[in-house]
């Protein structure tokens, strides 16, 4: 697995690939927190309970994005919630820090000895570079 982040016209790129697999994010709007407490309101959730959620937790639920309109890429809440379980499994953390229209600084943190477990079923240790 590799993380590269690239600069690009609109701000900067991360990319996260493993073999032929590749995501891709755009880090530079920022992150709109109301927005994503509007979206678990709609679906239901007490507006008191979303407000009392870290934006880690907003940013990192699964299901939950904050784009109005899906594409291949983004907008189904899957990607950040893919980046926490896995750094979850390896026993990582990741920091934010965000504003609306001020871009979005991530942090990850992962152990300089992760457990090493199987990858989508394949027995290799896991190999990371950051």
């Amino acid at each position: 697995m590799t993380c590269a982040v690239f600069e690009v016209e609109t701000g900067l790129e991360l990319r996260l690939s493993y073999g032929n697999d590749v995501v891709r994010w755009q880090l530079f709007r920022g992150v709109d927190r109301e927005k994503l407490e509007g979206r678990l309101v709609a679906s239901g959730m007490p507006l008191s309970q979303a407000a009392a959620m870290s934006l880690e937790s907003l940013m990192f639920r699964e299901g939950l994005s904050s784009r109005d309109d899906a594409d291949e890429i983004s907008g189904r809440g899957v990607g950040l919630a893919a980046v926490k379980a896995e750094l979850d499994r390896l026993g990582g953390s990741v920091w934010v820090e965000t504003g609306p229209g001020a871009g979005t600084r991530l942090r990850f943190h992962v152990p300089s000895n992760p457990p090493v477990k199987s990858f989508r079923g394949n027995s290799a240790p896991l190999e990371i570079a950051i």
